[in-house]
């Protein structure tokens, strides 16, 4: 087996046991840093080793909105997961899912989870030098948003963009 269908079968089940811990806290905490490990592993291995497959990989992550996605959700990984996200817990209304109520795959009772804003984050984490060029894109593409779609976003990404899915490890 190659290791980047290692990688991806490790991020496919954390993914999994992410969305099954339902907000179990401890669950849902290793959870949530099992799939920053394992989407770091993945975007680690696509980005390669050389200059040309680094440059190549940031260059097309930078000029799309799920690159994007991607390098702000990936800038998390090493920030304690519990301050990362936070629950929403709007009024109840006709349509807001409910043990009866799933209008989609990833919104469902105990995946309401959001990301902290940017300026949350910075209270919580300083990030070092080397990562803090992806700051910007958690701010303006993760942080804010839903958790689960934001995740799915970054792992089609990584394993699905035509560009991304032919860089290898070399």
């Amino acid at each position: 087996m190659r290791e980047v269908d290692e990688t991806t079968e490790d991020l496919h089940a954390a993914f999994d046991d992410l969305r099954a811990a339902s907000g179990e806290h401890p669950r849902h905490r290793r959870a949530l840093k099992a799939v920053l490990n394992e989407l770091y592993r993945v975007q680690e291995y696509r980005r390669g080793r050389t200059k040309f497959s680094r440059t190549t990989y940031y260059t097309h992550a930078k000029s799309c909105d799920t690159g994007k996605v991607t390098l702000g959700v990936v800038f998390l990984r090493g920030v304690l997961t519990h301050h990362l996200i936070k629950q929403v817990q709007p009024t109840r209304q006709p349509l807001y899912p409910s043990q009866d109520l799933y209008p989609s795959e990833y919104l469902y009772p105990g995946s309401n989870f959001v990301w902290i804003s940017g300026t949350d984050l910075l209270r919580v984490h300083t990030p070092d030098p080397g990562h803090k060029k992806d700051l910007p894109y958690y701010e303006s593409h993760v942080g804010g948003q839903l958790m689960l779609p934001t995740i799915k976003q970054a792992i089609d990404f990584l394993l699905t963009d035509p560009i991304v899915a032919e860089l290898e490890y070399e």
